[in-house]
């Protein structure tokens, strides 16, 4: 969009019209291994990022004034798949994927910064990382590892570094969602066989973040945060002689804040309507969902299951951080968190 870069910059959006920002990043990886005699691994990693910003000022001491619309949209996705197959010996199959996506209406970016918007902001962060691996033998070791974490964050108006100064007249949209699947399947005849998977998956979206330092955030229009944040990893292992093992694990966070001080003492004046809710705020949906499964078979062994699940979900109308604040609010706030 707008960049201020370094030094004390005035940035003044006022006659070009709205800004419309939208980055998208996607990779894929895979790779298949083959043995007759003798040890396979295969590994398969991905890793995307995608970053989107209205306008930014910059390191330095920033005046940022928007008049226009300003609607920002970051997307990324990453899918990693790994197979190895082997008739006698080991087999090892890896996949990793890392996502992160981070959108931001204004940044003020370090500095002292004096931030004042007029109109509506709209802004987007979704990811998805996905994992699977498979690993397959006759007689010999068998292990599959599939991990994926997906990370998306969506800021209206960000102060950023040392102390701002922040007003906002507009209505502030900010809407994050992140989703992770892992997969891991290991099967062989003789040998022991074991399979992991591990998804973690975060959401967080802010309308108004003041940052670091002591702010001063004025608030006159309403407020709307959505997050969602969705976990799942399914692993399995069978072998018919030999010890089965298998790990599932899941970490799902969703986090959304209408108004944040952040660090030291903030004065924060709310007089807009603050509303936090999942991405679709029915009583069907939910903010934070996270799905484990881990299933192992052996005819003669041992066999061992583990499966992990961890959810959580944190809304909050106006929050002043750390440090001693002043808040004040004189309109509504409805605040709505499903898990």
């Amino acid at each position: 969009g707008i960049d201020g870069g370094d030094e004390d910059d005035a940035l003044l959006n006022a006659d070009a019209g709205s800004i419309v920002i939208v980055a998208d990043a996607q990779v894929y990886s895979k790779s298949l291994t083959i043995s007759v005699l003798g040890d396979a691994s295969g590994e398969a990693n991905t890793t995307a990022e995608s970053t989107a910003t209205g306008l930014r000022g910059g390191t330095g001491d920033d005046a940022i004034a928007n008049r226009r619309d300003v609607t920002v949209s970051a997307t990324a996705s990453g899918n990693s798949a790994g197979a190895s197959i082997g008739l006698f010996g080991s087999t090892q199959a890896s996949a990793a994927s890392t996502v992160d996506a981070v959108a931001t209406g204004i940044d003020g970016g370090d500095g002292e910064d004096v931030i004042d918007n007029d109109t509506d902001i709209d802004v987007g962060a979704s990811t998805i990382a996905d994992a699977s691996s498979l690993s397959l033998n006759l007689g010999g070791a068998g292990e599959a590892d599939a991990g994926a974490r997906a990370m998306a964050l969506a800021i209206g108006i960000a102060g950023g570094g040392d102390g701002d100064d922040i007003t906002n007249r507009g209505h502030i949209t900010a809407f994050s969602e992140a989703s992770a699947f892992a997969v891991s399947e290991t099967g062989g005849l003789a040998g022991d066989a074991q399979g992991n998977a591990s998804t973690e998956a975060t959401a967080m979206a802010y309308g108004i973040e003041g940052g670091s330092a002591a702010d001063y955030l004025y608030n006159g229009n309403d407020v709307t945060v959505h997050a969602k944040s969705f976990a799942q990893a399914l692993s399995a292992s069978s072998v018919l002689f030999g010890g089965a093992g298998s790990q599932g694990g899941t970490l799902s966070h969703a986090a959304a804040t209408g108004i944040c001080g952040g660090s030291e003492e903030d004065w924060i004046i709310n007089a807009g309507d603050i509303t936090i809710s999942p991405v679709d705020p029915t009583a069907t949906d939910v903010m934070s969902e996270a799905i484990a499964e881990s299933s192992t078979w052996t005819l003669i062994g041992d066999a061992q299951a583990t499966a992990t699940v961890t959810a959580t979900g944190h809304a909050v109308g106006i929050d002043g951080g750390a440090g001693d604040d002043r808040l004040e609010n004189t309109a509504e706030a409805s605040i709505s968190a499903f898990m």
